[in-house]
């Protein structure tokens, strides 16, 4: 079986917007799968960047209900969850007002050189990413090495995304930019293809000549939560239809 660490390079993670709802209920928990499958090792750093003052331990007790699969599973242990936690660093940031950026670059300039990739995930709301790759500039964190990657939605509607992406264009190169949709990782998406194409059965029968109409169903179990004023802004037909389902 080919290595699944073979050829990774050690990294930086900073996840500006560390304590919303994107970074504890999908961000983290899908890194801390990587690194218990070795893909991620005691070489990398992850920044759990937030507005809010929290501390360690509070963060690790808000983020462990999400990685509970991990330990019903049996793959997880304590020692596997306090090692992961070893490389996590909690950073006070406001990127509307530029507070707590010069924590920012202190931590990544500890481990900076040519050969080592930075990536600035932005799990905070669209309207706040010109203000973000901002301050990234103005903190002189925008290297070759730098690497950004935003969520989906991008804006509104056309005009705002296109806005928005003028904005990271003025200050990241289009190489080094990855626009993301978590939906298209999950093992249904991920395997649409292969059940369509590599199906004998299905090969042949699912086209426009025998398929009548196409139903998709999405069975949240989460609410709102504490995203109301996401959802006041964007609702759910932006949030949840014009991206995730189609």
């Amino acid at each position: 079986m080919k290595s699944l660490t073979k050829g990774l390079v050690p990294s930086d993670y900073v996840i500006i917007g560390g304590t919303g709802d994107l970074a504890l209920r999908k961000i983290l928990p899908a890194l801390f799968w990587r690194y218990l499958d070795g893909q991620i090792t005691a070489d990398y750093r992850i920044a759990a960047a937030s507005r809010h003052e929290i501390s360690q331990t509070e963060y690790a007790d808000k983020l462990r209900p999400f990685c509970g699969d991990a330990f019903t599973s049996g793959r997880a242990s304590e020692d596997a969850w306090n090692a992961f936690l070893s490389i996590i660093t909690m950073i006070k940031l406001d990127v509307a007002s530029g507070d707590g950026s010069a924590a920012l670059a202190e931590f990544v300039g500890e481990r900076s050189d040519a050969e080592r990739p930075v990536i600035f995930y932005l799990a905070i709301a669209p309207s706040l990413f010109g203000a973000a790759t901002g301050m990234l500039k103005s903190s002189g964190l925008v290297t070759a090495q730098a690497r950004l990657v935003v969520e989906k939605p991008l804006g509104h509607d056309g005009a705002s995304s296109r806005a928005i992406n003028a904005e990271l264009a003025e200050i990241f190169d289009e190489s080094q930019i990855y626009r993301i949709d978590h939906y298209l990782g999950k093992e249904t998406v991920q395997n649409l293809m292969a059940l369509r194409f590599a199906n004998v059965i299905f090969e042949t029968q699912w086209n426009n000549n025998h398929i009548d109409h196409v139903q998709i169903t999405v069975a949240e179990t989460v609410g709102v939560g504490d995203r109301a004023g996401y959802y006041n802004s964007y609702g759910a037909i932006r949030d949840m239809v014009q991206n995730h389902l189609l």
